[in-house]
């Protein structure tokens, strides 16, 4: 039971095992997640003597009591109990969808596409159905804009693959991303799969430019001004403590840098010890980090610091040198380099964190969406251009956790008044909710929205897995690098 995928290949790969394999649990679906199914599929999907597997299990499973999902230790009559340990399904206890849901189904799902940039090669993994029931739809999506479509259907017997020809109008360059998107839906228009292929179109840089703005300082501060901006420096917390833009504050409290999120079911059973319990002498700490600065001042024209992140009582686990270039159009360019301590334990995060005012709850993406997503849990998701709010993206697990991350963000907006872009690919989450609320909390109905929004830009956030059960998360999604770079402009969007 709950094989590696390291072992599983092991496994498939001996020559003396001829028989089918079956694995009777594969993956646990507690919390958020499960995050490593597709994974275990790519590997099955190759073999043929591989006949499947199960997740643990169907649905959490919850007592509903003042219009609170109770679990294990809830009720006084209880002798013995498993905590939360039964809310550990791929569905919420009212069976509606989870992302976990959503990605195991993109796991299983019958349609498989290769694009070689000219030809759609369409592969059937039914193993008795034809494609023929069901339509397939295509579509070139540019910067999150749907340019160009067509709709077919195919007679692709079970197991086998037919070339589609498709000639796409490609531009020269992109802003967010050029993308093929598949989907296939039966005669009621049920979505039955999905697939999206990146494509080779040269992204315009997102990276700030122009003429800097002049920076001035005093004893505590360094500030920057322009038509639209006011910036303020604070040299004692190394960052932006005031953001004024349109004549109106952005922050409510200095930008930071972190490293910890709310630990999810699959942290806690080995990696949230080691992360954050005080009492024990090899923990980081880092719910309680705190920021050192070292150097705060203007070099040629830009603002350069050097600092550091502990755990409070630990040694640093991340020391950095940080630049900034402030432009007269209000961006302002950050570039993060920076050296993890060797016999750190991987780090569930690591990137800025502010608080916004409550009143910019309304945002918009482009990255994997409209889900949570995260290394190992967007394949059933799609990357476009969405819009939500920072209400919209809590998602109510029994035990509250870590939850809301957008994986493979390049674009993120408030309105016309701040924004964030990167060259490479960020993570970001926008929430009502702090981390430390998210910890504490044991039940949904004790989190307390912030009057604030708190949004998160990040380098990278490890990946969920499905640890609760299952073997820790694959090396491949943790954030184990010891040397960090990490580039992001921050921006004020366009009034037009």
């Amino acid at each position: 039971m709950y094989p590696s995928l390291s072992v599983l290949q092991e496994f498939v790969d001996n020559p003396d095992i001829s028989m089918p394999i079956f694995l009777c649990e594969y993956s646990h679906a507690m919390g958020n997640g499960p995050g490593d199914v597709c994974d275990y599929w790519e590997i099955l999907y190759r073999y043929p003597k591989c006949a499947g597997g199960c997740i643990w299990e169907w649905t959490d499973h919850t007592v509903i009591q003042d219009e609170v999902k109770k679990y294990g230790g809830d009720f006084p009559q209880e002798l013995t109990h498993d905590y939360n340990f039964c809310s550990d399904g791929l569905t919420f206890s009212d069976r509606s969808f989870k992302a976990g849901s959503l990605e195991a189904k993109a796991a299983y799902q019958p349609l498989y596409t290769q694009w070689d940039g000219k030809t759609l090669l369409v592969t059937n993994r039914y193993d008795f159905t034809n494609l023929h029931a069901y339509t397939l739809n295509w579509f070139l999506e540019v910067d999150g804009i749907k340019t160009q479509s067509g709709q077919t259907v195919l007679s692709v017997a079970p197991r086998q693959t037919q070339s589609l020809p498709l000639s796409l109008d490609l531009p020269d360059t992109c802003l967010h991303g050029c993308f093929l998107t598949i989907t296939l839906q039966d005669p009621s228009g049920y979505e039955v799969a999905k697939c999206q292929h990146t494509l080779s179109v040269r992204r315009r840089c997102a990276k700030g430019k122009g003429e800097k703005a002049i920076l001035t300082e005093d004893a505590f501060s360094i500030y920057a001004k322009g038509e639209y901006f006011s910036y303020r420096f604070s040299k004692l917390y190394g960052n932006f403590d005031s953001l004024v833009i349109h004549g109106e504050e952005h922050l409510i409290s200095p930008i930071k840098l972190t490293s910890y999120r709310a630990p999810t079911d699959n942290d806690g059973r080995q990696m949230a010890a080691k992360w954050s319990n005080t009492r024990s002498r090899e923990a980081e700490n880092l719910n309680h980090t705190f920021g050192k600065t070292y150097t705060c001042e203007i070099r040629d024209g830009d603002i350069y610091v050097s600092g550091s992140l502990a755990g409070v009582s630990r040694m640093p686990y991340f020391r950095y040198n940080m630049n900034m270039e402030i432009f007269e159009n209000g961006e302002v360019n950050y570039t993060l380099d920076g050296i993890v301590r060797e016999d750190c334990p991987w780090l569930p995060r690591l990137g800025f964190e502010m608080r916004l005012p409550v009143t910019m709850n309304h945002f918009t993406y482009f990255g994997y969406g409209p889900t949570e997503t995260y290394a190992d849990l967007h394949r059933h998701a799609l990357a476009g251009l969405y819009t939500s709010t920072a209400e919209q993206e809590f998602v109510p697990y029994i035990y509250p956790q870590e939850h809301g991350n957008h994986w493979g963000t390049c674009y993120l907006s408030f309105g016309t008044g701040l924004g964030f872009k990167g060259n490479i690919p960020f993570e970001c989450n926008v929430s009502r909710y702090t981390t430390d609320m998210l910890e504490q909390s044991k039940h949904t109905n004790e989190c307390i929205p912030e009057n604030a929004v708190i949004l998160r830009v990040d380098y990278k956030q490890s990946g969920i897995g499905s640890h609760s059960c299952g073997p820790i998360l694959e090396e491949k999604y943790r954030l184990m690098e010891k040397e960090i770079h990490f580039e992001v402009t921050l921006f004020i969007p366009s009034k037009s």
